[in-house]
């Protein structure tokens, strides 16, 4: 495959889908967490039980978040390397500017809900 011919391919894209890892190979993560990052991380395990290797893709499909705990929810994912992110179902999902917000919030954030975020998006994201 793929990373046969690529080895550093391989450690680079199984460190950043992994960041709790702190190493690969013997091979140090260079996107491994910082303390922030872990502080989040501990928050959404507690609330949802989300490991750290869990974060690139989090799914919160139905876990009824809504309003000051979409906040908070967001304020955690925002230390994040959040890639993809799933929170149909919410009441959060509902409010109006829902997915302006994520993006707004969540820098690292490539899809939300299933679908891209744009570059449009993210302009808009910053005004």
């Amino acid at each position: 495959g793929k990373w046969a011919k690529d080895p550093k391919g391989y450690h680079h894209d199984m460190c950043k889908e992994l960041p709790g890892l702190l190493s690969v190979d013997d091979i140090k993560n260079p996107y491994k967490l910082t303390d922030q990052q872990w502080r989040a991380q501990r928050f959404l395990n507690r609330v949802f039980g989300i490991g750290p290797n869990e974060i690139a893709d989090i799914n919160l499909n139905g876990m009824q978040i809504c309003g000051e705990d979409f906040a908070c929810v967001l304020r955690a994912l925002s230390h994040l390397p959040v890639i993809r992110l799933h929170m149909q179902n919410n009441p959060a999902s509902q409010i109006r500017g829902y997915r302006c917000y994520a993006v707004t919030m969540v820098k690292s954030l490539r899809e939300l809900d299933g679908q891209p975020v744009t570059s449009d998006e993210r302009v808009n994201a910053k005004r």
